[in-house]
């Protein structure tokens, strides 16, 4: 996907772009996207800088995976009155219970390795441009995203990370990230970007060894203009083949959008080819990162 940024799991089903409408709209979007990544709304504290940072047998469906820059911390005034002058009044003491604890959120700063994971938030960024994690491209202007690696060895199916900022949580979701990639999460809800105190940050992460590609059974071959040749390898009927991908910024290294996507094929029979043109899916701008197989086309 060419993705311009400043223009723009559970499955969510949308309308189906035409391929060329959609090649166009990512040629213009891959142009810009990191431009506004780069040019992130950061804020400055005042006294410190900031450390930024798809049945039929040709139907498509999104795939049922789910997951600015950092910023001041706020500033605390306290106020101290004047010591009155002496007097012999005597001392009034409060007792211990009528005393007030204010505890502190510390703030975090990025890049941060996320507790118990293996994940690192390199930058907390605003983002403009279409909204990709529903499927439903719409545009959107300054939502929070996160650029986010997998610094794991392991492929992460999917993960679900929050961190709050002034009381509000914050979720990102993301599915098929494979071990040291990374990706520009949109905020699920779309909350607006705002620069500085952000904390709690937590995750849940679920691994796999290695992504699946089905080699010995499906052969996929893109064909251009964002055709997929799907080839069953084997002498038996498929009653379901899935073929995820994401879009993916080669020179930039990085996928934009938490989602992957998934292209449903189904009662592939033994030894036939079908040519497949899937949502989302566009030539030289999408990676396929899982084919699986299924028992059954309800799969």
């Amino acid at each position: 996907m060419k993705q311009k940024m400043h223009t723009s799991k559970k499955t969510s089903k949308h309308g189906k772009w035409p391929i060329i409408g959609i090649a166009v709209v990512i040629v213009l979007l891959a142009a810009g996207i990191w431009a506004v990544v780069s040019a992130v709304k950061t804020e400055e504290p005042p006294e410190e800088t900031e450390q930024p940072v798809q049945t039929a047998e040709n139907s498509i469906e999104p795939t049922e995976n789910k997951i600015t820059s950092d910023t001041a911390q706020p500033e605390i005034s306290i106020q101290v009155d004047a010591i009155p002058e002496q007097s012999d009044a005597p001392a009034v003491i409060l007792p211990p219970e009528q005393s007030t604890n204010v505890e502190m959120v510390q703030e975090i700063t990025f890049p941060y390795h996320v507790p118990n994971t293996e994940l690192i938030v390199e930058e907390v960024v605003s983002y403009d441009g279409i909204f990709l994690e529903d499927g439903s491209d719409t545009e959107i202007s300054g939502v929070t995203a996160l650029i986010l690696k997998n610094n794991s060895e392991s492929d992460a199916e999917y993960i679900d990370l929050t961190m709050e900022r002034s009381g509000v949580t914050l979720t990102f979701q993301a599915s098929a990230i494979p071990s040291g990639g990374t990706v520009v999460v949109q905020e699920a809800n779309q909350t607006p970007y705002q620069g500085g105190g952000y904390a709690n940050c937590r995750a849940s992460v679920a691994y796999l060894e290695k992504f699946e590609h089905s080699e010995t059974e499906i052969k996929v071959e893109d064909m251009g203009n964002s055709v997929l040749k799907v080839t069953n390898l084997t002498q038996e009927n498929i009653p379901c083949v899935r073929i995820f991908y994401k879009f993916y910024l080669e020179e930039k290294e990085a996928y934009v959008g938490g989602i992957a996507y998934t292209a449903k094929i189904t009662d592939l029979k033994a030894g036939a080819s079908i040519e497949v043109s899937p949502t989302h899916y566009v030539s030289g701008s999408s990676q396929i990162m899982m084919v699986r197989t299924y028992s059954s086309a309800e799969d």
